[in-house]
């Protein structure tokens, strides 16, 4: 009670302050993700976006850690395949039928 009023008789303003703390508080939350995915990422020759074919993003992100190959249509055509990347943290490019389609951390 007694900060209170210090506060209160300098003149800090501290519950101006409150709203603003909130409002930080909030956006901070709604900026985190639940499902984070990434519609491009850096590399190190480049930049690897969705759209990109696979030899585009091998040769921008180079050689992945590990290739899934999820599955697989007639002819054995691959529909779907993922690559691992662990550059910060753990990244998974899926690729449909050759090209960037997501990436998800």
């Amino acid at each position: 009670m007694k900060l209170k009023l210090e506060l209160e008789k300098k003149g800090h303003g501290a519950r101006r302050l409150a709203p603003i703390l909130w409002l930080a508080l909030v956006l901070t939350l709604a900026c985190a993700p639940g499902d984070a995915r990434a519609d491009s990422m850096i590399c190190t020759n480049g930049i690897a976006s969705t759209g990109d074919h696979q030899a585009v993003v091998l040769a921008k992100c180079g050689e992945p850690q590990f290739r899934k190959i999820i599955s697989t249509g007639d002819n054995n055509r691959i529909v779907e395949e993922h690559w691992g990347y662990f550059i910060d943290k753990q990244r998974i490019f899926i690729f449909i039928n050759g090209f960037l389609s997501s990436i998800v951390y």
